[in-house]
């Protein structure tokens, strides 16, 4: 089957903006669904969805879109035109994403709702050669760290892999100018045609698998690489280890022990890279003993924020490596799941600073450390020295947590303070025994 083109022509931003002032947003489209979704989007419950059943002289325009971007339904382009009018639909078509039968019109890629972004992908059921998948988990979570803290360089931003281009999208609020690579000519066509639809100044190209090493040009100030998408055996259990869906014959884990081996040459001083990487938990193939193979250990100061799966035996660790130090490798817990409240850089560099306060001799934890970022292990990972991962700790002070114990955990997400604590109804003696750990402070 051929896959329908996508263009980028004029009066598309314009087109994006009428859209989301009609309600197709975020937050809009889960209301109207009555879907509390998160990335990746159910796409098997699109025959579930349905908008509150009005009168079609009722619904909101935000309904009709819903039929139209979201469920794949034809509408009257009458009705389209009612609401966003005819500039609005006849840039659309001009790009390809709809497609006017007679008096009705239908969607030829379905269009995502994501914060306050619009991003075009291919439809679920599309047998083309390199479809243009919704973004996973990985994508959104890496998205959430890709902003710059204070003093860090905001020149350029490459995103390798980029697919529909959410994280290159983000990365343009934020750095001057950014480059998004793929290499799937289908994927940058879905992410010029997104830059444009939401106003966004990036520019794509396609790419080698060795982009890093043959293509870059200069170094940058951010690399993303978000790799699990190498690894289909996690997300569709049909490949063994370590197969890529890049390249045929490419190795997966080679290609991802070559991006690191890339990296300390690719970052400009004081430069990041940001990549989302799967962690196996084997000692002769987790993130650790990748770094070491890739020889880039040595050069950069590495930070792994992981995340474990104890029911399937593997893990997720948004790696964050820097070449403002050297030779440093240092691995945290992250959010109870990979669906758990978010987490800031600024969150994770607190929690580190806390392990540091903690780790010194004259330290007082209860003076020092006023919030619980260290008790997030008992619900995700226990790492060790040589960067195994080990499985959850159930306990704390050597007593099994209880059940408002692990309630507290998943609410607070460790950014409670212990008078948070108080007020939400928890019983002082839970409250007592997170203080017993030395990682809150009571006060009299």
């Amino acid at each position: 089957m051929s896959a329908p083109p996508l263009s980028v022509v004029a009066g598309l931003a314009a087109a994006g903006a009428e859209l989301r002032g009609h309600g197709y947003t975020w937050e809009s489209v889960r209301e109207r669904t009555g879907l509390n979704w998160q990335l990746p989007f159910p796409l098997s419950r699109l025959d579930e969805i349905d908008t509150p059943r009005l009168a079609d002289e009722s619904r909101p325009p935000v309904d009709w879109l819903i039929k139209l971007l979201l469920l794949g339904d034809a509408i009257a382009s009458e009705r389209l035109d009612a609401f966003a009018g005819a500039a609005t639909r006849d840039a659309l078509v001009r790009a390809g994403l709809l497609r006017e039968c007679g008096d009705t019109v239908t969607s030829d890629a379905l269009v995502l709702p994501w914060r306050d972004m619009l991003l075009a992908c291919d439809w679920p059921w599309l047998d083309v050669e390199s479809r243009v998948t919704v973004p996973d988990p990985s994508s959104a979570w890496t998205a959430e760290h890709v902003a710059p803290l204070p003093g860090e360089p905001v020149g350029t931003a490459v995103d390798v892999g980029t697919g529909c281009g959410i994280i290159a999208l983000v990365a343009a609020r934020h750095f001057e100018r950014v480059v998004g690579v793929d290499t799937s000519s289908r994927a940058i066509e879905f992410a010029r045609f997104n830059a444009a639809l939401n106003g966004v100044p990036a520019s794509f190209d396609t790419c080698s698998t060795s982009f890093l090493a043959d293509e870059l040009d200069a170094p940058v100030d951010l690399v993303a690489f978000v790799l699990p998408v190498l690894f289909p055996q996690f997300w569709r259990r049909a490949a063994a280890a370590h197969v890529s869906e890049i390249d045929r014959g490419v190795d997966g884990r080679d290609l991802a022990i070559g991006v690191y081996r890339d990296l300390p040459r690719s970052l400009a001083p004081d430069g990041r890279a940001l990549l989302f990487h799967q962690v196996v938990l084997d000692p002769e193939q987790d993130l650790a003993a990748w770094l070491r193979a890739s020889g880039a250990g040595d050069e950069l100061a590495v930070l792994a924020n992981l995340v474990y799966e104890q029911s399937s035996g593997f893990g997720f660790a948004r790696v964050s490596a820097s070449r403002a130090g050297s030779g440093a490798f240092r691995m945290v817990p992250g959010p109870a799941n990979l669906f758990a409240g978010t987490q800031s850089r600024e969150d994770l560099l607190r929690r580190v600073a806390t392990d540091d306060l903690l780790a010194r001799a004259d330290a007082v934890p209860g003076d020092l450390v006023p919030r619980l970022y260290g008790w997030l292990e008992a619900m995700t990972v226990r790492p060790v020295a040589d960067g195994r991962l080990l499985p959850a700790r159930t306990t704390l002070e050597g007593k099994p947590l209880d059940e408002a114990a692990w309630e507290l955990v998943q609410a607070v997400d460790g950014r409670a303070t212990v008078a948070q604590l108080r007020d939400r109804g928890h019983a002082e003696s839970t409250v007592r025994a997170i203080a017993a750990s030395g990682l809150v402070h009571l006060d009299a």
